[in-house]
């Protein structure tokens, strides 16, 4: 997850993603010890090897961290299990077979977490915007966010309810204060849809 600075944004856009990789450790269950055993593995870069593994490259420092961290919580082992490699300014991971699940997992959540990331920053840029900074928002538009992406997928891969065709659907969406609004029309027949939710 790789944050583009902007003197506007910055700020909640760093708020987001600290906010969002807080609750990927809550939900890995991941305590100081992985995360230590995971710098270490990463302090210890070795040379790209594809024999029998799996290479996943150009991950941001914290994206290799998270993951090498939730592969040490299974007891997989950094130089037996798999390796961290330098890819450019990025890493790439070296990861036996056998460590692809716990891998995978992390790597669709982190997919998704750019998702709701993108969607949070927006909304808190609002927020402040209209009422200042007030605790607990980061959270509030990280749920709001979270349930934004599931509105999306829905109506991006429902057939269309008018023609039950399978179509592409244009999405656009708009937030004003506490409401954040998505239109969408499939390109099959033009079908609108307009979805409101609110925080």
């Amino acid at each position: 997850m790789n944050i583009h600075p902007n003197n506007a944004t910055l700020n909640v856009e760093i708020e987001a993603e600290n906010t969002i990789r807080k609750l990927l450790r809550v939900i890995y269950r991941l305590d100081d010890e992985h995360s230590k055993l995971a710098s270490e593995s990463i302090k210890c870069i070795v040379q790209a090897n594809i024999l029998d593994t799996e290479l996943v490259d150009s991950l941001a420092f914290d994206d290799a961290l998270l993951i090498c961290a939730s592969l040490e919580r299974f007891s997989f082992r950094a130089g037996r299990d798999y390796g961290v490699y330098q890819c450019g300014s990025k890493y790439g991971l070296m990861i036996k077979h056998e460590c692809l699940v716990v891998a995978n997992i992390v790597l669709q959540d982190l997919q998704k977490m750019r998702i709701i990331w993108r969607i949070a920053s927006t909304i808190l840029k609002e927020w402040r915007g209209i009422f200042s900074k007030c605790k607990g928002d980061t959270y509030e538009a990280l749920a709001l966010a979270y349930e934004v992406m599931v509105v999306r997928n829905k109506l991006s891969d429902e057939r269309c309810p008018s023609c039950r065709r399978v179509s592409g659907t244009i999405i656009k969406e708009a937030v004003r204060g506490r409401t954040y609004s998505i239109y969408a029309k499939k390109t099959c027949c033009n079908h609108r849809e307009k979805i409101v939710l609110r925080s």
